[in-house]
């Protein structure tokens, strides 16, 4: 909780910073046999505010939304004792790795309980070919 505090300190007093986003959501990154694999953690989120995108050049990956809480969920509360969930909009950028080249017009993405799995097929890369020239 102290950390968030002296981060958003930080966003007000420094006049040269940009404004970002008061929360991110946790990313895993990680590679199968044929797939890159960015995976979110977004609880109580409506898909339907999802944007996601894709750099030109396929070095990042960028998605945006909004989680809302409802008025009649906290219209009643007296005190909070811990605040840990985060509300609002957000965006969350995710570098690729540099050893993967991947299909960014074959992205799919799948939200389910709470996750939203998106995943880039792996281009194959082209070795080039060298033959062998013996003796002449």
């Amino acid at each position: 909780m102290q950390n968030i505090g002296e981060e958003m300190l930080m966003q007000i007093l420094s006049p040269h910073a940009p404004m970002r986003n008061l929360w991110s959501p946790r990313a895993d990154v990680y590679e199968t046999d044929k797939d890159l694999v960015v995976k979110f953690c977004f609880a109580g989120l409506d898909p339907r505010t999802l944007d996601i995108s894709l750099s030109p050049d396929r070095k990042n990956l960028t998605v945006r939304g909004v989680r809302t809480e409802f008025d009649d969920e906290y219209e009643n509360r007296l005190r909070y004792y811990r605040l840990e969930t985060h509300y609002g909009a957000f965006e969350r950028v995710v570098e690729m790795p540099d050893n993967v080249v991947v299909d960014g017009d074959a992205l799919t993405a799948d939200y389910k309980n709470g996750f939203l799995k998106i995943k880039l097929p792996k281009k194959a890369v082209r070795k080039p070919v060298i033959s062998e020239v013996g003796p002449v």
